[in-house]
């Protein structure tokens, strides 16, 4: 039995509604800090950026290294209320529970100069639901899942131009892959209505690399008093040379694979941030964050393509392009550090940025709805030129009810989005 083109269209909307299925990204698609110091912040780096780590916030930051410094960062989340609710009687919570991600940064002085240069490999996004036996629109249980990362090396360098004035500039490469099941076992042909038609499938990971840059700058117009601004362009993620495996055994076609499969249309944001830090004492410094993400122009809509059959009695080319209509963000952080002795200090701070994803393109497997971070952190000297650092990030749990007319989820689903992330750090300077 042959298929008609149009039956799959509902399908091909699916997966390309879910295909960026991040689910504990913090401001949208990012996490809110990079390094120990940052993320105890709650991402209020801009005008403090002062360890390796700021060749990713603000490289203008990189010349209060006097002479090298190397950060290692690890953190794990473990979700606490991450939740998928739909009228088909699903109250679900998700199967993968703990989330790592890692950070490493070097940095050196170039000789007595003004010249400092850094390097680092980021894990800048990227997490992933799975939900296991999942009652369908179909009348199967099954799984939906959904696995997302974006890495960057980058490598940069900053000039301290005069005593209040540094500038400095970053060039990172992007990776980003994506792996994804939607109700793969499934398998639902509408004759009366073609469009109506279900056909899970498997996406075998997609990926691909570019390149981004971000600019940065750091004043000092008083020696308590600094300021500090980057900026980073648009960097789109394309993602390609994927397989994909449809389930089309209710048109007796069986499992078909589809050998080139690409995704089209995603990107990170163009981003503007402003930060200030004032030190009230020498033990206190309180830093403030703002950052506008463009999200509206870079997450306006996506494009799967996927050609290469297995069965000639299959399309030969599956193609659409669905909505996603994300918003801009505007993101607010405030962090403060408490110098306790000549060895510790402790940090705290708060980052809140509104939802950019709008309810008629919400789905569980893109549920970066979290909206406030609580951070916590200490950071202890030991061995003179060592630190060791440990940090605890805590997701308010948000709550949206949305009806996308693009997932077979009917009217008034739910998502849930709420975690506990632990970090620990090393650090040298020397």
């Amino acid at each position: 039995m042959n298929v008609k083109r149009g039956s799959l269209l509902h399908i091909v909307a699916i997966a390309l509604a879910c295909v960026t299925g991040i689910a504990h990204a913090n401001n949208g698609l990012l996490f809110i800090g990079s390094g120990s110091e940052s993320s105890q912040m709650a991402g209020a780096d801009i005008a403090v950026a002062r360890d390796a780590c700021a060749v990713n916030t603000n490289p203008g930051g990189l010349t209060q290294i006097a002479n090298r410094s190397l950060e290692l960062y690890v953190s794990t989340a473990r979700a606490l209320d991450v939740v998928h609710q739909d009228q088909y009687g699903n109250d679900l919570g998700v199967s993968k529970k703990y989330i790592p991600v890692g950070n490493a940064a070097f940095a050196e002085r170039l000789g007595d100069s003004g010249w400092v240069f850094g390097v680092g490999l980021f894990v800048q996004g990227g997490a992933g639901d799975v939900y296991k036996n999942v009652n369908t629109a179909f009348g199967t249980r099954d799984e939906m899942s959904s696995l997302f990362g974006i890495f960057e090396l980058t490598a940069g360098a900053a000039y301290r131009v005069n005593d209040s004035l540094s500038i400095g500039a970053s060039i990172g490469a992007l990776y980003a892959k994506t792996t994804q099941r939607f109700f793969a076992s499934t398998s639902a042909f509408n004759a009366a209505n073609p469009r109506a038609s279900f056909f899970g499938y498997d996406l075998g990971e997609l990926s691909g690399v570019n390149a981004g840059a971000r600019v940065g700058a750091m004043w000092r117009p008083l020696n308590d008093l600094t300021f500090g601004a980057t900026f980073s362009n648009r960097v789109t993620l394309p993602q390609k040379n994927g397989n994909m495996d449809v389930d089309m055994n209710a048109v007796g076609l069986g499992t078909v694979h589809y050998s080139n499969v690409r995704i089209d249309g995603l990107a990170l944001p163009l981003e503007v941030a402003l930060g200030a830090a004032y030190r009230p004492d020498p033990r206190w410094l309180i830093a403030f964050n703002w950052s506008w993400l463009n999200w509206s122009d870079a997450l306006k809509s996506s494009t799967l393509t996927a050609t290469g059959p297995s069965n000639p009695l299959a399309p030969s080319t599956l193609s659409n392009t669905a909505s996603l209509n994300w918003q801009n963000q505007n993101v607010f952080a405030i962090g403060a550090e408490r110098v306790l002795d000549e060895k510790t200090v402790v940090r705290a701070g708060l980052n809140y940025g509104k939802n950019p994803i709008p309810p008629q393109t919400l789905n569980p497997l893109l549920a970066a709805i979290g909206e406030t971070h609580l951070t916590f952190g200490f950071s202890r000297k030991f061995a003179q030129t060592w630190s060791f650092d440990s940090g605890i990030e805590y997701l308010f749990t948000k709550k949206v009810s949305y009806t996308n007319p693009q997932l077979p989820f009917g009217e008034n689903a739910q998502e849930r989005d709420g975690y506990v992330a632990l970090s620990i750090g090393l650090s040298r300077t020397w």
